[in-house]
């Protein structure tokens, strides 16, 4: 999946939303928005993982947390 996100340029946009498979580790989540930042595409999360605010340097499009998550990122 990375091999691919690799090839996106500015003209791209990425929505990230729900769980992670099996196995697959939160940090991904940090890889794609510094992936994002890199290559210029447009990177949407919506994502419960302690990691969205790991990824917030690096200015992803949009994020949309819901209550629960905002009370959280915000103490």
């Amino acid at each position: 999946m990375l091999q691919y996100i690799k090839t996106f340029t500015n003209k791209d946009m990425l929505f990230v939303s729900g769980s992670l498979p099996k196995g697959v580790k939160d940090e991904i989540f940090v890889t794609i928005a510094e992936l994002s930042l890199k290559q210029g595409f447009s990177l949407i999360l919506d994502i419960s993982s302690d990691r969205l605010i790991d990824c917030l340097p690096f200015h992803p499009y949009l994020i949309k947390p819901n209550d629960e998550e905002i009370a959280h990122l915000l103490g």
